[in-house]
Formats: C-alpha cells, sequence, structure tokens
C-alpha cells in the first residue's frame, strides 16, 4: 500500500491502520495478528479506556501512541489523527455472513441475542416483516452491515444506501479503506 489517503503529513511517518471489524468474518484472527504485530501500539474498540483515548482533544497523543485500532467500530476517526489513515476490513458473502451469524447466535446461549433470536426467528425459514422490532441491536448487526460500518450510517432506503455507496467508493479511491482486494494498485 503506497497511497496513504488524502495529503496528510505527519512527524510521525508511517499511517495509522483500523480494522474495521464485521462479526463473521474473521474478524478476530485479524484482531489477533495485529494485536501481536503491533502490541502495545495496537488498541481495541473494546479496550477499558478507548472512550479516553477517542475523545483526548490533542491528536499528538493518538499519533505518538498507537499505529492500530481494531474491532467492531463504524466510527470516521480520520480527523482523530494528524497522520494518514488506512482503513481495512474483510468481507464475505452477505449470505454466508448472515447464516453464520444466525447460526452462531442460536448456538452461543451467553450472546445477548441468543433468547430474543431463537423466540422470534426459530429458523430462516421463519423470516418475516417486523422480526427484529424491540430486540436491541439485532437489526443494526443483521440488515446492511457492510454499509453501516463502512459509510458509520444506518442503511435503509435508496438514497441512504446511494449515499452510503458514494462515501465508501470515495474512501476507497482516496485509498483510506481498503475492502477485500480494493485498494491502491
Amino acid at each position: 500500500m503506497t497511497n496513504a489517503g488524502p495529503e496528510k503529513r505527519s512527524a510521525y511517518g508511517k499511517p495509522v491502520l483500523i480494522h474495521i471489524h464485521v462479526p463473521k468474518c474473521s474478524g478476530s484472527s485479524v484482531n489477533a495478528l495485529v494485536s501481536r504485530k503491533f502490541g502495545t501500539r495496537a488498541v481495541s474498540f473494546d479496550h477499558p479506556d478507548i472512550k479516553k483515548i477517542l475523545q483526548e482533544k490533542d491528536n499528538r497523543f493518538r499519533d505518538e501512541n498507537f499505529d492500530c485500532f481494531f474491532g467492531h467500530t463504524t466510527a470516521n476517526l480520520d480527523d482523530l489523527f494528524d497522520r494518514p489513515v488506512i482503513k481495512f476490513s474483510i468481507m464475505r458473502d452477505p449470505i454466508d455472513r448472515i447464516c453464520s451469524f444466525f447460526n452462531y447466535i442460536h448456538m452461543t446461549p451467553a450472546h445477548p441475542l441468543h433468547s430474543a433470536l431463537r423466540e422470534r426467528l426459530p429458523t430462516l425459514d421463519a423470516m418475516a416483516d417486523g422480526v427484529f422490532e424491540d430486540i436491541d441491536h439485532l437489526e443494526a448487526n443483521w440488515c446492511n452491515y457492510f454499509c453501516r460500518a463502512y459509510s458509520g450510517k444506518a442503511v435503509r432506503t435508496v438514497s441512504e444506501f446511494a449515499a452510503a455507496r458514494a462515501s465508501i467508493l470515495r474512501e476507497i479511491e482516496d485509498g483510506r479503506l481498503v475492502v477485500g482486494g480494493q485498494g491502491p494498485h
């Protein structure tokens, strides 16, 4: 990767990497890999001090202490650094991903969505309008997850999809988001 996105120069050199973990797309393996690679210079979005780290007003703190952030996020973090940001993710066929997500929740009694999903959607054949109503976080993790993760916005209408698509394509073209085999050549 030679293109680090929009022209942002910094005394810190290398770009900041941000792994956007999409559930059921090898994210845990990637998170473990970047954690080992970057050691203490990598921080998970699940870290107990992540809010404090992200809310620090001086970008120098993050630029001087971290080279990689990873985990479940949809936030646009580019402005939190004075150096270039490259976001990357692993994609998977959306149908395969949702089937894996469904099976994972059904087979994991400790998962917070387990009981609600088993009650409302015992099989994928039981899919119907309204099945996700009143189940916190289920619709957000089920519907248009890739669009939400990569654009930072929930996508429910054609115009919202078009806006999200344009935003995502701009980030890919600028080299700020690398998805699958996309990115600078």
